[in-house]
């Protein structure tokens, strides 16, 4: 690939991104979230201090995966 090529995808690759609202960082909602199956085994001590131990760290979002009704067991 000629670096003149290379230069042009670049540049529409970053305006691609910058109209899809991707470079809007100042406008985006700050969430921080957690997959609830990188804490397994924590969870399956204790529920209830675990997700309070995330709250303190400022998760403010959570995703179950894989749920079965036992949490992770």
């Amino acid at each position: 690939m000629l670096r003149k090529d290379f230069i042009k995808l670049s540049s529409l690759g970053f305006l691609g991104f910058y109209s899809c609202g991707i470079f809007n960082v100042k406008n985006r909602d700050k969430t921080l979230a957690i997959q609830l199956y990188t804490v397994r085994d924590a969870i399956a001590e204790d529920l209830e201090k675990t997700l309070e131990r995330l709250s303190k760290m400022g998760f403010t979002g959570l995703e179950i995966y894989g749920y079965n009704g036992t949490f992770f067991r």
